[in-house]
């Protein structure tokens, strides 16, 4: 079935303009590893929902790879079949925020709204979940390395030395994951609860970076480094952040939109975006709430100002 027949017997409308925001979620349902993912996708408002957000690469696969959702055959990429699976493997039926399914990717108008909402649909999330892909080139070594390190900070032990997963790492952090600018908004805005998956591997966000970051490798860490910067930055208690230059690392909020989107652009110029017009789209999201957040209070639609309407923007 072609993407627009199967879009336009999937979706319903969303409201566009709505003081409680609405999205679609999408439910895994528990299954076999030998049998096919099967998926509920439905409504909901954001305040309120318990959910997980994938942050993953779409990739430039065709969406030939099909998922049964509501009982209709869905397309989707292979990397992206590779995530519900993993996902599934989870043990749980989970509901998680995907953009390739919960936006009406057929539908404009409601993508560029959805879009726009990203930033405040990754904070709400119960947790971030990053889909680096399948195993491959040595990723479960370096996952062994990074559970050995974790234990090794309460008791010491022998185990794997970086020595040997070195070149494993470095292909891991090399993969295209780390590369696009939207993960920028993704990682920083979530909750501290992100899990790390890759293929059957998983491993919480703070013992990959705290373990990355102490591999010797600092070329193939920048980006990584980046986002952990960006992500300790907005995560500076509101009280502290107006205390500007007098605590270390404090970032003023009061801080115009254009003193934020300079600091944004110069820390993400080496991500990568299909759209040239995505490496600021994907930052307007982080200038709002690094500008007006008080607390966990987010923005909905009717909030925004005018000149940072993306609907308009990109129609």
């Amino acid at each position: 079935m072609a993407a627009k027949a199967w879009s336009s017997a999937l979706y319903g409308p969303l409201p566009l303009s709505d003081d409680h925001l609405q999205t679609r979620f999408l439910r895994i349902r528990r299954g076999e590893s030998d049998t096919p993912l099967e998926c509920t996708l439905f409504r909901s408002t954001l305040v309120g929902a318990n959910y997980e957000a994938l942050s993953y690469t779409w990739g430039t696969d065709e969406r030939s790879n099909l998922v049964l959702v509501n009982g209709i055959h869905v397309g989707v990429t292979k990397n992206l079949q590779a995530a519900l699976l993993a996902l599934r493997q989870l043990g749980k039926s989970c509901v998680v925020w995907i953009d390739a399914l919960c936006i009406n990717q057929e539908d404009a108008n409601e993508t560029a709204a959805q879009v726009q909402q990203m930033g405040n649909i990754y904070r709400c999330a119960h947790r971030v979940i990053v889909w680096l892909g399948v195993e491959l080139d040595g990723s479960s070594d370096v996952f062994e390395y990074m559970r050995w390190y974790q234990a090794v900070q309460v008791i010491f032990e022998k185990g794997p030395t970086m020595t040997t997963t070195c070149t494993s790492l470095s292909n891991l952090l090399k993969r295209r994951y780390w590369s696009q600018v939207w993960i920028v908004q993704e990682v920083a805005l979530g909750t501290s609860n992100h899990l790390i998956m890759c293929g059957n591997d998983r491993l919480d966000w703070p013992t990959f970076v705290s373990a990355a970051l102490d591999s010797g490798l600092p070329e193939d860490c920048n980006r990584l480094r980046v986002l952990q910067e960006i992500r300790a930055k907005a995560r500076i208690p509101p009280r502290l952040r107006y205390a500007g230059n007098q605590l270390p690392g404090a970032f003023e909020i009061r801080q115009s939109y254009a003193d934020n989107l300079f600091y944004l652009l110069n820390r993400t110029h080496n991500f990568d975006a299909t759209d040239p017009r995505d490496k600021l789209f994907a930052l307007l999201a982080r200038i709002l709430l690094m500008a007006f957040l008080h607390g966990s209070r987010i923005f909905l639609q009717n909030e925004l100002p005018p000149c940072l309407d993306l609907r308009a923007s990109t129609a």
